[in-house]
């Protein structure tokens, strides 16, 4: 078959546009690799400049090698870099696994660690409530008549108590610094008489073993320091109680001196000094550890748990300080602190100073009136032994609710609060006594198996005056309980009581006092004139009042009987009709939670001050009825 020209001249331009499309639907990739790689290596520029070439050498049909080797560069490097970026994003995403899985396990260790400082402090108190049992129990025995072998199972019984509440208060103590629970309070302190009483709570001891006990102040050493004594003490405490364990005999010196001062501060060293039985060197790295003791095999001779240079070494560390120990096995320790401190004056020093006072172990001259509420109830019976001792009338109850409904009906000399109860702790329930009228100056004591230095600021917040740490000894409840008593006003009198029991009271506390205070509502209102004018109208108010209370109480309509006791309340008050007014108050308080008995007998007291008061008026007023 013959092709003329130009049908030879239409196939070959036919095929070369069949070529160049095919050409370009297959370099169409190459655009694309070449663009990716160029944007990815920072030649966008280049890989234009090869694209142009690129057409130009298809127009020309002049294709080499070094085009195909180009574009084969180009498409290795992308695929190189979107392998290299996908190996990247898979890091990513793998680290940020890790790190979600650090961030739980973090969370997780925290919470453990808060669950475990939870469990030590519950489990102290639960340990230390029936401890107190014990030691009370044991206390309560009149060592007198009993013989030579009873007085020695006595003693045991203290001695071996004592010891398991030194270790309940070294496990809480390593709980609350491993949860940041110690907080400084730097004071005003004179150091000399500070290491005077550390040594003199183990000179007992140190005498009893044949040691010499000495305390021993250079005299360049600051007396005025400001430091956070309690902490300071406990520290030597530790160290001082290490020192006579382990010292058979010999000597052991509480040693202070100064290493640096300026007119301000000062760096001061303490240093315990025994001749014990020493510390191998081996050991001596970890002595600092929790639960590490230079002996700790099955026949280690000493006891403890291995916690007290732990606690110190944390405590001078938040002090700001440091530790350390020289040791030489079987002659000797040297266990020492350094502390920062800041100079002070003596003057400083005498503000700061709280004072104590002996007490006469003498009984109590009238019978004062006690409010116990402890929930345990072996404690509760000898806390109670110990104050019928004293000679005190004492109620006793098992919650704080059935405490602050005590105190709105009964007026006390002195209020002991446990601090965990159910149905409403000592806190709460020394919250509300505070509010109420009956109670709002009787000192409340609390009693706590939890000796943070916080749960004591609590207390006093909602107005207790102090706390008491169980197990509770029968010398330290006296001691405190005589303090208080003597502070406070006596306000039980054989003509005006109510009964301790819990029944109806015959006779009110406030039945001494006059129902209108006349010469304070003259001055208040002016005249004896305005006086009577005013009282009459508030006793025809009350006499509206009444009965309106009474129909509230048989109703049980617990909001009118509030509502209505509140305004009795202010217009007594008002009008100086003080005791009045407190029986208003007081069913008030009563209204929202107390029993109908409760409320029964609040309205009767009511009652009972509107008689008071009517009677009052009429014989020395000379009040004339309308």
């Amino acid at each position: 078959m013959l092709i003329d020209g130009a049908s030879a001249q239409e196939t070959v331009i036919a095929i070369r546009q069949k070529k160049l499309g095919r050409s370009i639907q297959i370099d169409v990739v190459g655009l694309l690799v070449l663009a990716i790689s160029g944007f990815i290596f920072g030649a966008v520029t280049d890989a234009f400049e090869r694209l142009h070439d690129f057409f130009q050498a298809y127009e020309e049909w002049e294709l080499d090698e070094t085009f195909f080797a180009v574009v084969t560069l180009n498409v290795g490097l992308t695929i190189f870099a979107i392998r290299r970026w996908l190996e990247l994003r898979r890091e990513l995403h793998l680290r940020a696994e890790a790190e979600e899985k650090l961030r739980i396990l973090y969370q997780k260790a925290n919470e453990a660690t808060l669950s475990r400082g939870r469990f030590i402090a519950n489990m102290s108190h639960e340990i230390r409530t029936p401890l107190t049992a014990i030691i009370g129990c044991a206390d309560s025995f009149d060592r007198d008549e009993l013989t030579p072998a009873g007085r020695k199972l006595v003693d045991l019984i203290l001695k071996e108590g004592e010891h398991l509440q030194a270790m309940l208060t070294d496990v809480l103590d390593h709980a609350k610094i491993e949860l940041g629970g110690i907080t400084l309070t730097p004071r005003p302190t004179h150091l000399p008489t500070l290491l005077e009483d550390v040594a003199q709570v183990y000179q007992p001891s140190a005498q009893a073993k044949g040691l010499h006990l000495e305390t021993d102040i250079s005299p360049e050493t600051p007396a005025n320091i400001e430091v956070d004594s309690l902490r300071l003490t406990q520290v030597l405490l530790n160290l001082l109680s290490n020192a006579v364990k382990y010292t058979q005999s010999g000597s052991i010196q509480l040693r202070c001196e100064a290493i640096s001062g300026f007119s301000l501060t000062s760096r001061i060293r303490l240093s315990v000094i025994d001749t014990g039985i020493g510390i191998p060197e081996d050991k001596q790295v970890t002595i600092f550890d929790a639960f590490e003791q230079s002996d700790s095999s099955l026949t280690k001779a000493y006891q403890g748990c291995g916690l007290g240079t732990t606690i110190v070494k944390s405590l001078v560390e938040h002090m700001g300080g440091e530790v350390g120990l020289e040791s030489v096995e079987h002659y000797g320790s040297t266990f020492w602190v350094e502390l920062p401190v800041r100079i002070t004056t003596e003057e400083a020093v005498r503000e700061s100073m709280c004072v104590s006072q002996e007490l006469p172990d003498t009984p109590i001259e009238r019978r004062a009136r006690i409010l116990l509420a402890e929930d345990y109830e072996v404690t509760r019976d000898i806390i109670k032994g110990h104050l019928d001792e004293m000679g005190v009338d004492t109620m006793v109850v098992e919650n704080g609710k059935v405490a602050y409904q005590r105190a709105l009906n009964n007026r006390f000399d002195l209020i002991i609060l446990d601090i965990q109860m159910p149905v409403m702790d000592g806190i709460t329930a020394a919250g509300k006594i505070r509010s109420s009228a009956m109670n709002a100056q009787t000192p409340i004591i609390g009693l706590s198996a939890n000796a943070d230095p916080s749960l004591s600021e609590a207390c006093r917040q909602k107005g207790m005056q102090d706390l008491m740490i169980k197990p509770i000894r029968k010398a330290a409840l006296t001691s405190e309980v005589r303090k208080w008593l003597d502070r406070a006003p006596f306000v039980n009198s054989p003509a005006a009581s109510e009964s301790l029991s819990g029944e109806a009271a015959q006779s009110d506390p406030q039945s001494a006092i006059a129902p209108l205070d006349v010469d304070a509502a003259i001055v208040e209102f002016g005249s004896t004139e305005k006086v009577i004018e005013l009282t009459n109208r508030l006793l025809k108010s009350v006499e509206q009042q009444l009965r309106e209370l009474n129909l509230a109480l048989q109703g049980q309509n617990r909001s009118v009987l509030k509502q209505q006791a509140h305004k009795l309340f202010g217009g007594a008050g008002t009008l100086e009709a003080q005791p009045l007014a407190r029986a208003a108050k007081q069913l008030e308080e009563l209204s929202d939670f107390g029993e109908p008995a409760e409320l029964n007998l609040s309205y009767d007291r009511i009652e009972r001050e509107y008689g008071r008061l009517l009677d009052y008026v009429r014989q020395t007023l000379q009040w004339q009825a309308n």
